[in-house]
This record gives C-alpha cells, structure tokens and sequence, in this order.
C-alpha cells in the first residue's frame, strides 16, 4: 500500500525535545498534517485519531543533543558511533527506542521509514567508510526494535548519501562548506569508482539484516 509520510527533519529545531515556545506550534502543525491525511486516506483512520506517518531523519542536530543529554552520552559523540553503539549496546537501544516512542505518542505519529545521511560510505578509505557502515547496521537495529512493538511498521531505511554525480554545479561562494564536503568525501580521481563502493559496503552491510 502506498502510503505518504512526513519527514521529521522539516522540524528545523528539533522535534524530540522541542524549546516550550516552540512545542505548541509543532503540535498544530502535525495536527493539521494529520486532518489533512485522514481527509485523503480515510482507511487509515480508526476508532481513535489516527497517527500521522512520519519519517525519522535520523537525526537533526537538536535532536541528536537531545539524546546526548538524555542518555548521558559524552559530548564529544557523534552520530555514526551512537548509531554504531546500538548494534553491541541492547541497553543503549532499549532507551533510545524509549525516548522516541514516548516523543511519538505524545505527537501522535508514528514511523514508516528512516532516513539518513552517511556519504562516507562511499568513501575508499576504510577509516572513513567502516563507521558508516556500523551506523547503518545500528539503524537496522532501531527500526527492527521499532517493529517489534505492535504499533511500529518501518518498512524502509533510506540511505542519503549525497551528490556524487560529476558534474553537479555547486555555488561556491553561497555554498562553500557543501562543496568542501563533497571534495573531501569523493576526490576528483574517485568518483568513477564510487556507486561500485557503495552497492559493495550495502552489500556486506545488509546481508544479515533479518
């Protein structure tokens, strides 16, 4: 069944811990988001207000300081090794799944994918593409978590792992810390090689997924 979602990254400051100023406005807006897709998909609605599909981008700067805070993570940790961290850490998981699904019921939505963004995953050097990886495998175990509650269906992870055609034109100077990134991630001589290295760490990171 095709179903449209929303994407939770539209809420630019966060929508896990939200400032108070800001709480109301995120609840009207998912509100009439919500009326809207009921008023569309009329088969989705039950006997209670139906819960709007979201997708999680995982995660947006606040949110990920969120977390940090919540989970007494060091300050110094990024999202790659939390991500990773899930995989080996079945405590970990269990209290980031915890802060999420209470988030998600207070608002009313409810996950059908999650969304990324893991460029170095194409990367050749292996330093910088294994992180990557493990943060992949460490979604895996989220959105699995996830669908073991009854009210949890996700049904894609979507890797964005950036621009990587040559020839897309960037601004420099309206851009420049974007057209640094992608520099750095895929050099010039690389970018032939680079959909070939990530089908392969897909390949290798996905084979065991259940």
């Amino acid at each position: 069944m095709f179903t449209p979602s929303i994407i939770t990254s539209f809420i630019a400051n966060g929508f896990l811990d939200p400032d108070s100023e800001c709480e109301k406005d995120i609840q009207d807006c998912f509100n009439e988001m919500r009326s809207i897709f009921v008023e569309h998909y009329p088969d989705h609605n039950n006997a209670n207000k139906a819960a709007l599909p979201v997708e999680l981008y995982i995660f947006m700067e606040p949110d990920f300081q969120y977390l940090k805070n919540k989970l007494n993570l060091s300050e110094k940790s990024n999202l790659s090794v939390f991500l990773g961290n899930l995989t080996e850490d079945p405590d970990l998981l269990d209290q980031t799944f915890g802060l999420l699904a209470d988030r998600f019921q207070k608002l009313n939505i409810t996950p059908i994918a999650i969304a990324s963004f893991f460029p170095e995953i194409s990367h050749t050097a292996k330093n910088r593409y294994l992180p990557a990886c493990k943060a992949i495998e460490g979604m895996q175990q989220l959105a699995q978590r996830f669908n073991r509650e009854e009210q949890w269906d996700i049904r894609a992870i979507e890797l964005v792992c950036g621009s990587r055609i040559k020839g897309l034109a960037f601004e420099q100077d309206a851009d420049e810390e974007v057209e640094a990134l992608i520099s750095q991630l895929i050099p010039e001589e690389e970018i032939v090689g680079t959909l070939e290295n990530l089908i392969n760490r897909l390949h290798e990171t996905l084979k065991d997924c259940n």
